[in-house]
C-alpha cells in the first residue's frame, strides 16, 4: 500500500499535508436529491411520492396518516453520520499509511546514510590497507634482499667450516691413531690369530665347528673396534661362518664307541672252520703221540722222516682251493690284539679327522675279519656288517675356503 502511493524522496512536508487536506474533500459524495413539490402560498412545499395502493380494507374509522416527511429526514440524516463516519476512517487510514511511509522513507534514508558512511569506511579501510600492502611489499623486498645476502654469506661460512671440518678429522684419525693405535693394532693381532686358528682347525684337522667359532671370537674383536672401514671384512666373516654352519656335522662320539664295541667283542669272535680243527690237533698231538725214547735207531729216525714227509705232501694235495694264508693256531691272541689294534687306529684317525688313515685301519680289519674268523657265526657277520657301514661314513667332508678373510684383513692393515 505504501508503495503505491509514495511520492518523491524530495518532497516537502507541506505537500505533504496538503495532499491530507485535500483527500476528504475529493472524495466526497454528492448528497442525495429527493423529488419536491411545488410551493404553495397557503402551505408549505411537501415532498411528494407516488403512494402504493393498498388493498381496501373494511375501517369504517381511517386512522389518522403519520408525516412522512420526518421519517426520511431521519433516515438521509443517518445515512450521512455513516458516511462521515466511515470518510473519517478513511481519513485516519491514508494518514497512518502516510506516517508509515514517511517512517519508513526516513529509516531508507537513514540506511542509506549509514552505507555511505560505511562505504567512506570500507574506501579508507581499502587505502589504509593498499598502503600497508605497499609498504609491507617493499619490506618484504628488503627483507627478501637482506636474506639473499645472509644466505650467500651463511654458504660461504658453510664451505669454509667444510674445509675445517676435513682438516680436524684428519688430525682427529692421526691423533685416534696415536692415542688408541696400541689397543687397535693389539686387537687386530688377536684377529689374525684368530682367523689363522680357524684356517688350521678346518684344514688340518677338519673341525668345522672349532673353525667357525674362531671365526665368531674374531668377529666380536672387530665389533669392539667400531671403525667402520672393517665393515666389508665382518661382512666376509659373516659369509665364512655361513658356508662353515653348511659342513654336515659327524656324530664321533658314536662312531668312536661302536669302535670301541667291535673292540671289546673281538676276543669273543670264533675263528674260521679249518684254523680251529687245527688248533684242535695242535691241542689234542701231544697226549696222542707216544714218547719217542730218548734215542732211536737210525732206521726208526729215518722210517719216521719219511712218514712224515709223505704224510705232509698228502695233506698239501687234498687242499686244491687257493686260500690265503693262514695264521698259526697258537697265534690267535696276536690276531685278537692286531685287529684290536686297527680298531684304535681307526679311532686316532676319526679324532684327527683323518680319511685316508681310517678308511685304511677299517680296510685292513675288515680284511682280517673274513679272512681269519668264521664269516657263518651271527657274531662275526654282525661284526663285519658294523665296519662296512662305518667305512660309508665320511669323517672328512670338502672343507670350504675360509682364507679370504684373512687375506683381506692383512691387506687392509698393509693399506692403514
Amino acid at each position: 500500500m505504501s508503495s503505491s502511493t509514495e511520492k518523491p524522496e524530495n518532497a516537502t512536508d507541506a505537500d505533504k499535508m496538503s495532499v491530507v487536506d485535500d483527500q476528504p474533500a475529493a472524495s466526497a459524495a454528492p448528497e442525495p436529491k429527493t423529488a419536491k413539490t411545488p410551493e404553495t402560498p397557503d402551505k408549505p412545499a411537501v415532498e411528494t411520492a407516488a403512494p402504493e395502493p393498498r388493498p381496501a380494507q373494511p375501517n369504517p374509522v381511517s386512522p389518522e396518516p403519520e408525516p412522512e416527511s420526518s421519517h426520511r429526514k431521519s433516515t438521509a440524516l443517518g445515512l450521512f453520520l455513516v458516511f462521515l463516519l466511515l470518510l473519517v476512517f478513511i481519513n485516519l487510514g491514508a494518514v497512518y499509511w502516510l506516517w508509515q511511509a514517511q517512517t519508513d522513507q526516513a529509516s531508507r534514508i537513514q540506511g542509506i546514510g549509514a552505507a555511505q558512511g560505511e562505504a567512506r569506511e570500507l574506501t579508507e579501510t581499502v587505502d589504509q590497507t593498499r598502503t600497508g600492502l605497499t609498504t609491507l611489499a617493499t619490506d618484504l623486498a628488503e627483507t627478501t634482499q637482506f636474506l639473499n645476502q645472509k644466505a650467500a654469506r651463511l654458504e660461504r661460512d658453510i664451505s669454509v667450516a667444510k674445509e675445517s671440518i676435513s682438516v680436524l678429522s684428519s688430525a682427529n684419525q692421526q691423533l685416534r691413531a696415536k692415542v688408541e693405535g696400541g689397543a687397535t693394532a693389539w686387537r687386530l693381532d688377536a684377529v689374525e690369530q684368530l682367523l689363522m686358528i680357524a684356517n688350521e682347525r678346518l684344514l688340518l684337522a677338519n673341525d668345522a665347528r672349532s673353525a667357525e667359532k674362531a671365526l665368531e671370537l674374531a668377529d666380536a674383536r672387530l665389533q669392539a673396534i667400531a671403525d667402520p672401514v672393517w665393515v666389508e671384512l665382518r661382512r666376509q666373516l659373516a659369509d665364512e661362518m655361513a658356508s662353515l654352519r653348511a659342513v654336515p656335522e659327524i656324530d664321533v662320539t658314536a662312531i668312536s664307541l661302536k669302535l670301541q664295541a667291535l673292540s671289546d667283542r673281538a676276543a669273543g669272535l670264533p675263528l674260521a672252520g679249518h684254523m680251529q680243527r687245527d688248533q684242535r690237533r695242535a691241542d689234542r698231538a701231544p697226549a696222542d703221540e707216544p714218547a719217542a725214547p730218548a734215542v732211536a735207531p737210525w732206521h726208526e729216525r729215518l722210517w719216521a722222516k719219511t712218514q712224515e714227509a709223505v704224510l705232509s705232501l698228502v695233506t698239501i694235495r687234498q687242499n686244491t682251493t687257493p686260500t690265503a694264508p693262514l695264521l698259526p693256531p697258537d697265534l690267535h691272541g696276536l690276531l685278537v690284539q692286531n685287529l684290536r689294534l686297527q680298531l684304535e687306529a681307526a679311532r686316532t684317525a676319526l679324532l684327527l679327522r683323518d680319511a685316508t688313515q681310517y678308511d685304511n685301519a677299517l680296510r685292513t680289519a675288515a680284511d682280517w675279519v673274513q679272512r681269519y674268523l668264521g664269516t657263518d657265526d651271527p657274531s662275526v657277520q654282525a661284526a663285519a656288517a658294523t665296519l662296512a657301514e662305518l667305512r660309508r661314513v665320511k669323517i672328512s667332508p670338502t672343507p670350504p675356503d675360509i682364507s679370504g678373510s684373512l687375506r683381506r684383513l692383512r691387506q687392509l692393515r698393509d693399506q692403514s
